[in-house]
């Protein structure tokens, strides 16, 4: 460890979107290059190819000195949703042995979007409006799953959900059928979190409440060191059942399988754990033993998405840092993105301040635009986690992230959105080697290399 601290990375959630801290990020360890987005499925399109930016000069953006890894840059690397699956992936090496670039997780995105969130029709992505309003989980997870898995291996018992038009008279209509089935084999060496270098944090949900609140509510957050479905006992040792509410998953985690033996926490299990954003991936068994209707029972623990509590987890890495007299030398938070806003909410007075747009004014569930609520929902806890960062940390604090506009909902796979994220990714980069800029981005290099991996 560096006698200056050491750096922490946080990287956020936002679905799909995940394009653009993985470009940003791609600029940190030199491995920026042509990135290459597939056309949508169905249509007669051709593949587009982005460069990487360059400076207003025409240099190349600079990057960190050497050849290493962002494993070895990061001590401490934590991620939301989307950010934990590339908190994972740049810190775990595959079962293959390779340590990843950020280009490569950006590859992993772009070469796997429409089968993640597949379109509802040709360049079309599933609409916010149909999402709020859906009897169900809007995509499976088998997808994601046998992506992860193809990479991080497959403990051998692992289910996941496929997601199927629903059958049968007694379905309410719209409703959606999930099928509970293996996840593809995947490599047959299983990695962990345990196996990264670095300490991996990850954000995750428990949202099995119990009917009777606790007299004295918890507001602690879980730094999960055994997680399971329902209390159990093992070799003599009772594990009670997981407390509800926000989890952090570590190294250290371990998880009860369902033979009933503790197992460390599998790369494939936690990002599945941290992704199920509510409405569009199913909540998860920490066991990924998934069953249908009420056969689940009201005992079972199950895992959604950290953004619930952390969409930035920028905060919850922070405290983590302190409770464990973790010096800080640099904190780099970057982010998917902030969107503008192309339909105000146009009230008039007061009362009708967030109306429905059915009578012909939009509101904050706007049908026919951007929905106001889901861009404050998303943005604005983010833009107070930063304002608490950039007073405790002062000049060791960057925030890293780009104006985004278009409208395109965080899911969309379509080609256009995908292009548009790192098109102005790059804008943005190109921006930051300004001087003048803030952040400066050659300033954060040069604090960064204050703790570098040789030092």
């Amino acid at each position: 460890m560096s006698t200056s601290g050491v750096n922490i990375l946080s990287i956020d959630g936002g679905a799909l979107m995940g394009v653009i801290p993985a470009r940003i990020l791609s600029y940190l360890d030199g491995s920026a290059g042509t990135v290459t987005v597939p056309p949508d499925p169905g249509s007669n399109g051709s593949a587009i190819s982005i460069k990487p930016a360059t400076m207003s000069g025409g240099g190349a953006i600079p990057q960190l000195p050497g050849s290493y890894a962002l494993n070895q840059w990061f001590e401490v690397i934590g991620g939301t949703s989307t950010g934990s699956l590339l908190a994972a992936t740049l810190s775990v090496p595959t079962a293959a042995g390779q340590t990843n670039s950020a280009n490569d997780a950006l590859s992993l995105y772009t070469g796997n979007a429409g089968t993640i969130f597949p379109l509802v029709s040709t360049s079309t992505p599933l609409a916010e409006t149909s999402m709020l309003t859906s009897f169900s989980t809007a995509f499976g997870n088998a997808s994601l799953a046998g992506i992860i898995a193809g990479l991080y291996g497959n403990p051998g018992w692992a289910y996941a959900l496929t997601r199927s038009p629903a059958s049968g008279s007694s379905k309410v209509p719209g409703m959606e059928d999930f099928t509970p089935g293996p996840v593809n084999p995947g490599c047959s060496t299983v990695m962990h979190l345990s196996d990264a270098p670095n300490t991996l944090l990850i954000t995750s949900f428990n949202v099995n409440f119990p009917s009777t609140p606790a007299a004295t509510p918890d507001y602690g957050i879980t730094v999960g060191a055994v997680i399971n479905k329902q209390a159990v006992t093992i070799g003599g040792n009772t594990y009670p059942s997981t407390p509800p509410g926000p989890q952090l998953l570590t190294n250290t985690t371990q998880v009860v399988n369902p033979s009933s033996a503790l197992e460390n926490l599998s790369v494939l299990q936690a990002c599945l754990m941290s992704s199920a954003f509510p409405m569009l991936l199913p909540p998860v068994p920490a066991d990924l033993q998934f069953t249908q209707g009420s056969s689940d029972g009201g005992t079972i623990n199950y895992f959604v998405d950290g953004g619930i509590y952390a969409g930035s987890p920028a905060l919850a890495v922070y405290f983590y840092c302190l409770d464990n007299n973790i010096p800080i030398n640099s904190f780099i938070s970057v982010g998917c993105g902030y969107t503008s806003i192309s339909t105000e909410p146009a009230y008039t007075s007061v009362e009708r301040a967030g109306a429905l747009p059915f009578v012909g004014r939009p509101g904050w569930l706007n049908c026919n635009g951007d929905m106001l609520l889901m861009t404050m929902l998303k943005d604005g806890p983010g833009m107070g986690t930063d304002a608490f960062l950039s007073q405790a940390l002062g000049s060791k604090f960057f925030r890293l992230n780009p104006p985004i506009s278009g409208g395109n909902p965080p899911w969309s796979s379509a080609q256009e959105a995908l292009v548009s994220w790192i098109e102005q990714t790059d804008t943005y980069m190109a921006n930051l080697c300004v001087s003048g800029a803030t952040p400066y981005w050659p300033t954060m290099l040069g604090l960064l290399e204050q703790a570098s991996p040789n030092s």
